[in-house]
């Protein structure tokens, strides 16, 4: 956390999901005194022990001087792996993945390549295209029956093309879509 345990905003406005990571096994760690007050200089410092926790970090969208890149920078600096997904070469949004891209980051058009850098196995139970989220029920309103492509998918749904590839990637690895290449998608079923 940017700051402390206990510290007031953390205690009221986010005390359900603390108890439901705690319920399912993970951890609400800090290096700060229990009522220390996060500010802008303490995230990149709690982003460090985040990605010092995982295997590899992710890059959705950056600009250039963006956290995640301080992220992907400290994985780097730890030896982790950073993964990195492209985006149009006019966005500011896109800068810093595709700049990763460029200095050595592994390039990820889907969740299946994560997978397989770290050779997962997975199972895919029978497909349920029952929606999770908003955005997930819109994005599957959109497609139909029909291939498109992930620009068209984000100006249909007038969301942030962050959460629409964030969300891809989920449904892709439930099944419920088919990254066709080129980044278009397909519903399966």
């Amino acid at each position: 956390m940017g700051g402390g345990i206990n510290e007031q905003s953390v205690v009221y406005e986010n005390k359900k999901l603390a108890v439901e990571i705690i319920k399912k096994g993970g951890a609400i760690i800090s290096e700060y005194p229990l009522t220390a007050h996060g500010n802008k200089y303490s995230f990149p410092q709690r982003n460090r022990i985040i990605s010092g926790l995982s295997k590899g970090v992710l890059v959705i969208e950056a600009d250039e001087k963006s956290g995640s890149l301080i992220t992907a920078k400290s994985a780097l600096d730890q030896g982790r792996d950073v993964f990195a997904v492209p985006g149009p070469i006019f966005s500011s949004k896109s800068r810093g993945p595709n700049s990763l891209i460029q200095t050595g980051a592994k390039l990820v058009t889907c969740a299946e390549d994560i997978l397989t850098e770290y050779s997962i196995q997975y199972n895919l139970t029978k497909l349920q295209l029952e929606p999770k989220s908003e955005i997930e029920k819109n994005i599957l309103e959109i497609m139909g029956e029909s291939v498109m492509g992930l620009d068209e998918i984000i100006r249909v749904s007038k969301k942030p093309a962050g959460e629409v590839v964030s969300c891809l990637m989920d449904m892709e690895l439930e099944d419920k879509v088919k990254n066709l290449g080129n980044n278009r998608f397909s519903l399966n079923g």
